[in-house]
């Protein structure tokens, strides 16, 4: 589940989980003692490694992890993690049991795979069968209405050893400002709680708030947090100015693999859509759109060599970026190039990145791709062994 740099490629991850640890604690301070913290751990951690991520946040408060699939959650387990895993996805019933025979709580959504996840469950004997149940607050992506959810609960407790682990929902807009629609799904969010507790069935965690909701909602907090993105350091501040003291723990660097000096006219990479008008020194970087590096990017983008900012030139290639470094002293071949994060006084972050193309912080970090290998940095990846 992790991708050592076992030939010592130039163009690589950097992950922190020194500042991973921080981050997670400062979370867990910030919900107080009534709330609980699961730690999403979805897409490989985000991009950042499921395992590594997970191991810290479990480590510096976090209680319990959340997945996206089933297969995110096997993986964990057969790397050894033993805490309550919950897939905050609903899935098909041929995949139940997967669940139970990995331990994983689902999402359920409807009876048919209910039942069919309590019918594995029996089968392999389990004392336990945990699951969640997920409202449909005003997202309308996955979730039921409370009445239906209730309805499902109902029929899904007569079973012996089933217990509603969570009752949860989604936030629409907790990151974006509009706290008016956000405050209307916190009360809905209430109201269903209330019910379930009325018609007898108390959830050990009523869940609602997300990374956003952290920062600007503690009226979502309920008993469990389902934080994501938080962990990894964003948003560095949220539309309405709220923030931690979080800090962003994935770096991207390469080297210059060549540099070559081009005319008045000559051009960089395919289509032609950066022509020189005087002489230009150009630096090839050994990596690319395939490494998750965002094609977008071209004539748009910034990288950091020697501390300053030099322009990305030309098209993203496959396996190469061009960086214009004419107006940089003293360059050479196999100098550092950071294209996300610090440099001496300067830095490039995932909201930079995504605010030059117009996409999110989160698909930065998760496109990143399986070719770039990851180092670990910090006390913590010493102790957890992730790094010598």
């Amino acid at each position: 589940m992790t991708r050592k740099n076992q030939f010592e490629r130039p163009s690589r991850l950097l992950v922190d989980l020194d500042r991973l640890a921080q981050n997670v604690q400062l979370i867990r301070k910030r919900l107080g003692r009534k709330t609980d913290l699961m730690a999403v751990v979805k897409a490989d951690g985000y991009g950042h490694g499921a395992l590594p991520v997970a191991k810290v946040a479990l480590a510096s408060g976090a209680s319990c992890l959340g997945v996206a699939f089933v297969e995110e959650g096997v993986a964990l387990r057969k790397a050894g993690i033993q805490v309550p895993i919950a897939v905050l996805y609903p899935d098909f019933p041929e995949r139940a049991e997967f669940f139970a025979r990995y331990d994983l709580i689902p999402t359920i959504i409807d009876e048919k795979f209910g039942k069919a996840y309590v019918k594995a469950s029996q089968k392999l004997r389990k004392k336990r069968i945990p699951f969640t149940v997920k409202l449909e607050t005003g997202l309308n992506r996955y979730g039921i209405p409370v009445e239906a959810a209730l309805e499902l609960t109902q029929s899904l407790l007569k079973q012996k050893g089933t217990e509603l682990l969570m009752l949860f929902s989604h936030l629409a807009t907790a990151s974006e400002g509009d706290f008016e629609f956000a405050r209307s799904q916190v009360k809905r969010m209430g109201e269903a709680q209330a019910g379930f507790v009325e018609g007898g069935i108390v959830p050990r965690f009523t869940s609602l708030a997300n990374s956003g909701a952290v920062l600007d909602l503690p009226e979502a907090y309920f008993n469990l947090a389902r934080v994501g993105v938080l962990l990894f350091g964003y948003p560095l501040k949220t539309v309405a100015g709220n923030s931690l003291p979080a800090q962003p723990i994935m770096s991207l660097e390469s080297r210059i693999a060549q540099l070559k000096t081009i005319g008045p006219g000559d051009t960089v990479s395919y289509g032609r859509e950066f022509a020189a008008k005087r002489e230009r020194k150009i630096a090839t970087l050994p990596l690319g759109f395939s490494d998750g590096y965002p094609r977008h990017l071209g004539n748009k983008g910034w990288v950091l060599v020697r501390g300053k900012r030099a322009p990305v030139v030309g098209r993203i290639a496959m396996d190469a970026v061009m960086v214009d470094v004419t107006d940089i002293d003293k360059i050479k071949t196999g100098d550092r190039v950071v294209l996300l994060g610090e440099m001496e006084e300067e830095k490039i972050t995932a909201e930079d990145l995504a605010g030059w193309i117009g996409t999110s912080a989160y698909e930065i970090m998760t496109r990143m791709g399986v070719r770039l290998p990851i180092e670990y940095t910090g006390n913590m990846a010493r102790k957890l062994g992730f790094a010598e």
